[in-house]
């Protein structure tokens, strides 16, 4: 029903749109020149690794917190959505925050913040603190600064395509896709029964995320 209400209701928003764009020539250029931008990287960068951090948690908080630390299976979603709502408030809080102290600042306190989770879960992991609520707390940390970053990784990396958005907004999303792979994967294979190799891959991946979007920060002023 959403599909045919949008074909029949929304206009075409390209007004001159290029006859030639998918042949595969003019695509291999297209993409290659977004690769070839630094101030894409600047972005897209930072929101991969972001979307990684949060990956960390969705593929391995199921096996901490209920076969780790004992959580009943029924209780596991609850514990989950407080994660969500981390996001969903650091969107809030992206949109109100843009306006004010601009998308360079605001990518760098969600990155400060993601650091802060990670670190700090590695850091109480370190000193022996086994709780449902120390996983939960960091997830929140951690969602809640992706709600930061991804916002400002998307519009920034599109920005300096107006032209080729498309090819811009597909090679983020497969860009991140890939780095959340990853995550899983090395979650997944790392799993020992305890809760060291989930904080070491949350606090690696968001030192990686603090130092990425500060690295490149100045091609972002370009975008």
């Amino acid at each position: 029903m959403v599909w045919i209400a949008a074909w029949r209701s929304m206009k075409e928003s390209n007004k001159k749109p290029n006859p030639d764009a998918m042949r595969p020539g003019n695509l291999i250029r297209t993409y290659l020149g977004v690769v070839r931008t630094p101030a894409f990287w600047a972005y897209a960068l930072p929101g991969a690794i972001s979307y990684a951090a949060i990956f960390v948690f969705i593929s391995g908080t199921p096996f901490v917190l209920i076969k780790v630390l004992g959580v009943p299976t029924q209780y596991y979603g609850y514990l989950f959505a407080f994660g969500v709502c981390g996001y969903l408030g650091g969107t809030l809080i992206c949109r109100r925050l843009l306006g004010k102290i601009g998308i360079q600042r605001v990518l760098a306190l969600g990155t400060t913040i993601g650091l802060v989770g990670g670190l700090g879960f590695l850091g109480l992991v370190l000193a022996d603190v086994r709780h449902w609520a120390l996983v939960v707390a960091a997830q929140f940390l951690v969602m809640t600064a992706h709600g930061l970053n991804f916002p400002c990784a998307q519009s920034g990396s599109l920005a300096p395509f107006p032209q080729q958005a498309g090819a811009a907004a597909g090679l983020f999303g497969c860009i991140t896709m890939f780095a959340a792979l990853l995550a899983g994967m090395w979650v997944g294979s790392s799993h020992d029964g305890t809760l060291l190799p989930l904080a070491t891959i949350s606090a690696t991946v968001g030192i990686i995320l603090f130092v990425s979007a500060r690295v490149l920060a100045r091609h972002g002023k370009a975008a």
